[in-house]
Parts: C-alpha cells; sequence; structure tokens
C-alpha cells in the first residue's frame, strides 16, 4: 500500500528537523574543525526528504565548495569519527553519505 501524502508530508518535515538540528549539533561543537563544519554543511544541504542522503562525489564536493580533495575526504573521515555522519561505500558507485545525530 502506498503512503499518503501526509505521511510522506510527516516524513519530509521530520527529515527536515533533523538535518536542522545536525546543522546547529555541528556549529556548536568545539571538536568539529571549521573546514569539517562547511563540508558537512553543505554536503547536508544537499540532501532531501526522500532519499535522506547525497551521492556527490568528493571531486565535486571540493570544487563547489573551493577546497581540494583531501580537505573533503578529511572532513568526512572526521565526521564518520564523530559518529555525526553514515558513509555507505559500494564499489564502483559513489558513496552514499547520510546525517546522524549524536545520542545525549
Amino acid at each position: 500500500m502506498a503512503e499518503s501524502n501526509d505521511d510522506n508530508a510527516d516524513d519530509a518535515a521530520a527529515f527536515y528537523d533533523l538535518r536542522r538540528n545536525w546543522i546547529d549539533e555541528l556549529s556548536i561543537r568545539s571538536d568539529v574543525k571549521h573546514a569539517t563544519f562547511r563540508v558537512g554543511y553543505w554536503m547536508a544541504r544537499r540532501m532531501n526528504a526522500r532519499d535522506k542522503a547525497m551521492w556527490w562525489p568528493v571531486d565535486r564536493i571540493a570544487e563547489e565548495i573551493g577546497v581540494d580533495r583531501k580537505t573533503v575526504f578529511s572532513a568526512i573521515a572526521e565526521l564518520e569519527g564523530l559518529r555525526l555522519m553514515t558513509v555507505t561505500r559500494t564499489l564502483g558507485k559513489p558513496s552514499r553519505y547520510s546525517i546522524r545525530l549524536p545520542h545525549r
């Protein structure tokens, strides 16, 4: 059975609320480097409620925000290490990036 439009709207609102809270969390953490915040913010803003993820390649992310690939790789590794982002890697396909709020 297909989801109703109300369910889809509720799911979308919940995701965008999560994304907003994630960006807020990222901005106040003293253990997140400035470049990591910039990369994480940019990536989060490209995630949508349907996929709850983004697949842009590292080269494109680096080009879009004006940093080198190493900065993007380091930022993604930092976000993974802090358990703020989940990365699903599949051979021959772009990685899939999803945000996650830390448990308190």
